[in-house]
């Protein structure tokens, strides 16, 4: 009897698991044959932490730092890690306070959450291989700037949080929803931008019900993901005593606000000034996904998308996740939109023929890309 009752749930978790995988395998195949070409072994952690990826590191072991530069630092002031969000490093440190190798284990958890990605992905589209299916799944697994999801840097995380609230969210677990919209904002500082999204989500999706109601929702979906934000300020405060910690170190960084419209376009110029040079790839990403972005929000009005809750919350966290980065001056835009897992879900109300292309230059640049990070070149 039991063996019985056991069928249905292999084969139930069987095809829940049996296509991502299959998909994730050919991503990780892919980047082993970009390592190999630029030289570098695929399995080595040298290969996979760089630059910011030490800070990760840093927090997973030691916690936040913030103290005075030192004196050759032509920046006077305080210094630290306190940029850079906890929950990832905390998920590292865990493990590796129990004995674990600190970069392999930071690497695996990179993969297992990429792997989660496409699970959530499937998920939402009720694990049936359609078009529009696949094409999601394959644009996950290469979205531009996947190279720092497998890499020890929280993206995969923030992805998996991000496509966790959507999923709970179309099974109406708004409080669920809330909290892996907390743990999306704990990960990285874009992800802070679901808590107004969930706000704003609950105020249309439910505009019929009355304003107590509403008001319930919204402290079930933004108010507990506004949890997240407020955890890492405690615990930086705690760590450093400076409940300010993170902006204190981003003004070094100049993180000043420029127009979104300049910096796209600076990026589109540079296509013709600069056309061979690894800026030219970073400038075609940059492009690229706007031009996605755009005609996924489009085709979501035209073909009236407002009718899938699920749908409109993805526009509702897309459309700041890919704005707000090009506010900032000197934030690392091929990283950032990185975080766009949601866009993957608009894919659907683009004709197949267009989705099929967009989703063969994200494979393109899901490649090329790599090449630079593997060369210790990208921040």
């Amino acid at each position: 009897m039991q063996t019985a009752r056991l069928g249905p749930a292999l084969a139930r978790l069987r095809g829940t698991v049996e296509i991502p995988l299959f998909v994730f395998g050919l991503t990780m195949v892919a980047l082993w044959l970009v390592a190999a070409e630029r030289g570098h072994a695929f399995l080595d952690d040298v290969t996979w932490i760089h630059w910011d990826a030490g800070h990760y590191l840093k927090i997973a072991v030691d916690g936040y730092e913030l103290d005075t530069c030192p004196p050759e630092d032509p920046k006077p002031g305080l210094c630290g890690n306190t940029a850079w969000f906890p929950l990832y490093p905390w998920l590292v440190g865990a493990l590796y306070h129990l004995g674990l190798p600190l970069g392999s284990t930071a690497i695996v958890i990179s993969n297992l959450f990429v792997v989660g990605e496409l699970i959530l992905v499937w998920l939402l589209f009720d694990r049936r291989a359609t078009p529009a299916a696949i094409s999601a799944l394959v644009f996950v697994a290469f979205i531009p700037g996947a190279i720092y999801h497998h890499a020890p840097f929280p993206m995969s995380v923030l992805g998996f949080f991000i496509l966790l609230c959507l999923y709970l969210c179309k099974r109406e677990r708004l409080a669920w929803a809330g909290v892996a919209g907390a743990a999306a904002a704990a990960s990285y500082p874009i992800g802070t931008l679901v808590v107004p999204a969930l706000a704003v989500w609950v105020w249309l999706v439910y505009r019929a019900l009355s304003v107590r109601e509403k008001l319930r929702r919204t402290f079930q979906t933004a108010g507990l993901a506004a949890l997240g934000p407020v955890c890492v300020v405690v615990a930086q405060w705690a760590q450093t005593g400076y409940l300010d910690g993170f902006w204190i170190v981003q003004e070094r960084y100049d993180s000043s606000i420029a127009s979104p419209f300049t910096k796209y376009w600076n990026n589109l110029e540079s296509l013709f000034h600069h056309p061979r040079q690894m800026g030219a790839v970073i400038a075609v990403q940059t492009v690229f996904v706007g031009l996605v972005v755009v005609a996924c929000v489009v085709a979501f009005v035209l073909r009236r998308g407002w009718l899938s809750p699920v749908d409109t919350l993805a526009v509702l966290i897309v459309l700041p996740m890919w704005i707000v980065p090009l506010t900032q001056r000197n934030q690392s835009i091929w990283r950032a939109e990185a975080a766009l897992v949601a866009l993957a879900l608009l894919l659907r109300y683009l004709p197949i023929r267009l989705q099929v292309a967009l989703v063969s230059v994200a494979v393109t640049l899901g490649l090329l890309l790599p090449a630079y990070f593997f060369s210790n070149l990208l921040v």
